[in-house]
């Protein structure tokens, strides 16, 4: 398992931000990568519901983050921090992580994981849990999954309707 800590330490110029409005149009980029490279690419992609859920995650009790450097956007997280119906343990959901095709293997994804993390156990979440629904390939996302402390508990699936 890879010493998350110490490789978030250690590229701290990779600084995480809410968002900014003078980042939108590479945010745009990002969210028409991300959605490209989803298991939901046959939907329509609203590029402005995506922005406008993360201008407002601060204020609606969500967490979004951008991982950048002198203004050039690496990848951002999504998630938020709830009770499930079962407990009333706290859990961190990371709805989406993504860093864009050109800055994969910087460190932007530890960075932002390793945020979403403190974040959560700051709120009291015991478990954080990543929502995968990537059309990427899946054996590599799983060995960075598991790199990070992660374990395979299930399968998302999925069924037209």
């Amino acid at each position: 398992m890879r010493d998350l800590a110490r490789i978030s330490e250690r590229f701290k110029s990779i600084n995480l931000v809410p968002y900014r409005t003078d980042l939108r149009d590479q945010l745009e980029t990002l969210a028409v990568e991300m959605h490209a490279q989803s298991a939901f690419s046959q939907l329509e992609l609203d590029v402005n519901k995506s922005l406008r859920h993360w201008e407002t995650a601060d204020r609606s009790g969500a967490y979004f983050r951008i991982a950048e450097r002198g203004g050039t956007v690496f990848g951002a997280v999504y998630g938020f921090v709830a009770t499930t119906f079962f407990s009333h343990d706290l859990f961190g959901h990371v709805k989406g992580i993504w860093v864009l095709k050109e800055h994969q293997g910087s460190a932007a994804f530890v960075r932002l994981l390793t945020d979403f993390e403190q974040h959560a156990k700051a709120m009291g979440a015991r478990f954080v849990f990543l929502d995968q629904t990537t059309a990427l390939d899946i054996e590599r996302s799983m060995n960075l999954f598991e790199g990070c402390g992660y374990r395979l508990i299930g399968v998302n699936t999925v069924k037209e309707l």
